[in-house]
């Protein structure tokens, strides 16, 4: 009888920033992972960045913290407010315990005036 432990090194960091831009029209956004967003009772938008690093070092991945690889960028252009992860920054790299695997989720609550409309929000009229 065989018995194969498959040990990998799995590493999670929570994220928080919020904007309480009264002149934004629409919120879009352009990051490899996955956005939700949610409705909120509030006037201000929360922006929660859930990252999970699979298959590295713990030095490894606080190096990759360090280094602003998963930074969220907020650019406001008028009445449009951009979030983005510079998704170059995202590659298969190998790592001392195998291939890593980098998953983002960004959880978007918004003020209830605003309405998801595709992968964008839109404040309602």
């Amino acid at each position: 009888m065989s018995l194969s432990v498959d040990s990998h090194a799995q590493y999670d960091r929570f994220f928080y920033d919020w904007s309480s831009i009264d002149q934004v029209e629409t919120l879009t956004t352009k990051v490899p992972g996955e956005v939700v967003y949610k409705s909120w009772e509030s006037n201000s938008f929360l922006f929660e960045y859930h990252i999970r690093v699979s298959n590295v070092p713990r030095a490894t991945f606080l190096a990759l913290l360090k280094t602003g690889r998963y930074s969220l960028e907020e650019e406001l252009n008028q009445s449009n407010l951009h979030l983005s992860v510079d998704k170059g920054a995202f590659r298969t790299f190998i790592s001392d315990v195998g291939q890593a695997q980098e998953d983002i989720v960004l959880t978007i609550y918004h003020p209830e005036e605003y309405q998801q409309s595709g992968e964008k929000l839109i404040k309602n009229e």
